[in-house]
């Protein structure tokens, strides 16, 4: 009894003291629209779209790389949500932390959340998904509105498909949800209203409200790409959606385009684009871009093909179009001093300019090591001093003999 008593005893304090290490996040900034940001003392930060102790129709947790989510509780039960991305009704306890200490977050998910994963689900046979319905393009004061069949709406600054090297600023009508979206691929929040960071972006908007009358819902995927560098490697460039290209000129000059919904870029060069608007000629938005699909280049001494084995150090050199470069010898990334390459090895050097180009260079050195001279000369004057003091002590042992 008294061991068992005690492991209990040793269980109950340990449990207290974990207990003990956990704390409330504290609010440090942000907003409805921004998100917010929370920090854990001792511990680290992380970023939400919901206020603890708050309610929102979808949640997600976006932490530091330094702490992780180690426990999600759901209504009191263990979830497997460590992900960070919380869809399903429930109130929601989420542990997050790491070796230093450890704070709880909790949220609730509200039955809207619940019903648009209904929607979504694609067992739901009662719901048909109508994607990229009809709209009717409409815009003022630089902003482009774009209506749903049954009234709802998007707005923003930027007509859907196009690209900008500005700020996007995104809105809807109250009747749309937008709980997620897609960066470059990677998932994010939909909830976001200004975009500044540059990358492809897809936002996704669900119109669910007609789904109870038409057992159908809408849903839009609003693209647009943020870009800062003019310089790309772009072939191909299509019209926002509601509109044509207006005209296009190359380095100043008029450039023919036989489709109006697409411009096809086979030269190198400066263009210029207007596009208007399909029913309202009075739309229009205007793009700039620098095409350039030529690889950046290296110069070599001594120089080389592909493939060849080179006996000698190997210097190189760059010029302003290469915006990166990376030296992988025997599979393992290297780095070279004063544009030196002198260890021997297997190596691929690559290169990228800004707007995406890329080269490769491959090639093996073997480069024998040669002694200096000055190494030289020292070696044979060691030895005669060597030999010297061998050949006296020899003569003594002689004599003593």
């Amino acid at each position: 009894m008294i061991i068992l008593f005690a492991a209990v005893l040793t269980w109950f304090l340990s449990w207290a003291a974990v207990r003990a290490e956990e704390t409330d996040p504290i609010l440090t900034g942000g907003d409805k629209d921004s998100g917010y940001t929370y920090l854990i003392p001792g511990v680290g930060t992380f970023e939400t779209n919901c206020k603890n102790g708050g309610s929102a129709s979808f949640v997600y947790i976006d932490h530091e790389d330094s702490v992780r989510i180690s426990e999600v509780r759901r209504d009191g039960a263990e979830y497997d949500g460590s992900d960070g991305i919380y869809l399903d009704k429930g109130y929601y306890e989420v542990t997050i932390g790491n070796e230093s200490g450890q704070g709880v977050f909790r949220f609730s998910v509200s039955d809207e959340g619940s019903s648009i994963i209904m929607s979504l689900s694609a067992n739901n046979a009662d719901i048909e998904i109508v994607r990229e319905p009809e709209m009717e393009l409409t815009g003022s004061n630089g902003y482009f509105r774009y209506t749903l069949p049954d009234g709802e709406w998007i707005e923003a600054n930027v007509p859907q498909g196009a690209y900008t090297r500005g700020v996007v600023e995104l809105s809807s009508s109250g009747g749309l949800t937008s709980m997620s979206g897609y960066l470059d691929g990677e998932l994010i929040s939909g909830e976001d209203k200004s975009f500044r960071q540059e990358g492809s972006y897809i936002i996704t908007f669900w119109d669910l409200d007609r789904a109870e009358q038409e057992s159908e819902a809408y849903r839009v995927d609003y693209c647009f790409r943020i870009f800062r560098d003019t310089t790309m490697n772009l072939s191909v460039v299509t019209a926002p959606k509601g509109m044509r290209i207006a005209y296009v000129r190359k380095d100043g000059d008029a450039f023919p385009t036989a489709d109006q919904n697409r411009l096809l870029a086979n030269r190198d060069g400066d263009y210029e684009i207007l596009f208007c608007g399909t029913e309202d000629q009075s739309l229009s938005y205007s793009m700039s871009f620098t095409r350039d699909t030529v690889p950046p280049r290296l110069s070599f001494r001594p120089e080389f093909k592909n493939g060849d084995v080179i006996e000698e150090p190997l210097y190189f050199s760059g010029n302003a179009d290469v915006a990166e470069l990376r030296i992988v010898r025997d599979g393992a990334e290297v780095a070279a001093a004063e544009g030196c390459i002198k260890v021997n090895g297997r190596y691929t050097l690559q290169v990228a300019d800004r707007a995406g180009n890329r080269r490769k260079y491959d090639f093996t050195l073997k480069n024998g090591i040669p002694l200096p001279v000055e190494r030289m000369v020292i070696i044979p004057v060691i030895l005669i001093i060597v030999g010297g003091v061998i050949l006296v002590h020899s003569r003594k042992n002689m004599q003593v003999l």
